[in-house]
């Protein structure tokens, strides 16, 4: 009737990784979210074809930082706490904005636009926030957990908003502190729900998705760096062992991984997470090589 469906589209979030969920999948939203990330690493990429120096390789490697947390953040609450309900969806899109927005402000974010970058971020962590008030209203057993991420990332938002007031390079180094915060407290969480992490195949799929999506970038690489190019045997060699590079990143991450390393100990499940930075970043960097060359 029409209250079960009233219940429905306000189902308040509950904790899904003490449930017995065998056949848990990725949602259509989140795979929605998941292509809204493609332009903001496209663009963090953007950064380092522009500039492919060390210190070009270096500004690449900061930018990717806050733009796979921003990921991770959305994934982390989802593995807990998605109920899918209307609350939720308005929220997660009003992020997905916010993380277009993000995308948009990259180019200029070392080059004299870092405020926009930091104004973009904040509006991106500000609704994971939100949601996680949700959890401290509504899920008691979960609110040590939403205490702790509400207190530590709006420590990083006033450490975030404080930089907009502090010239460069000390600009940089609250970005650093901010960054250094919320990447911290993942780790204590995961000491507060030690019987339910994460879920054991929700997290692994997810991470896997991400890594597709850079693969594809990394393809998408392939093809532009030959779009415009005459075909010779150079760059025919080119083209194919980028793609080799691709497709052989593919087959050792799909099967060699240990998914089952996400829910071992605090310690694994934390490596697990965040050895997904340099994957990522890698293969995006791939990407960009292959175009240049």
């Amino acid at each position: 009737g029409p209250l079960s469906r009233l219940a429905r589209f306000l189902e308040p979030p509950r904790l899904r990784t003490r449930e017995d969920d065998e056949d848990r999948r990725a949602t259509w939203l989140e795979l929605f979210l998941d292509l809204v990330f493609v332009g903001a690493i496209a663009q963090v990429a953007l950064t380092l074809s522009h500039d492919p120096t060390a210190a070009g390789f270096g500004r690449y490697l900061v930018l990717f930082v806050p733009i796979g947390w921003a990921w991770a953040g959305f994934t982390f609450y989802a593995t807990r706490f998605d109920t899918d309900d209307l609350a939720y969806r308005l929220l997660v899109l009003l992020g997905m904005f916010a993380v277009a927005a993000l995308a948009s402000t990259v180019p200029d974010a070392l080059h004299g636009g870092q405020n926009a970058f930091v104004l973009a971020y904040v509006s991106v962590r500000l609704v994971l926030i939100v949601l996680y008030v949700r959890v401290y209203r509504d899920v008691e057993a979960a609110r040590p957990v939403a205490r702790w991420f509400i207190f530590m990332f709006g420590l990083a938002v006033v450490d975030w908003l404080i930089s907009l007031a502090v010239p460069v390079p000390w600009k940089y180094l609250l970005w650093g502190l901010a960054l250094g915060l919320e990447h911290f407290a993942p780790i204590r969480a995961w000491r507060l729900i030690r019987d339910a992490p994460v879920h054991p195949r929700h997290i692994p799929e997810r991470f896997g998705l991400l890594i597709i999506i850079v693969l594809g970038e990394a393809v998408i690489g392939v093809v532009l760096g030959t779009e415009s190019a005459s075909w010779t045997l150079l760059s025919g060699a080119a083209a194919f062992g980028g793609f080799v590079a691709a497709a052989a990143i593919w087959w050792l991450y799909f099967d060699f991984l240990d998914a089952s390393a996400v829910t071992r100990n605090v310690l694994s499940g934390i490596t697990f997470v965040y050895a997904h930075y340099f994957v990522a970043a890698g293969i995006a960097a791939l990407g960009v090589g292959v175009k240049l060359t």
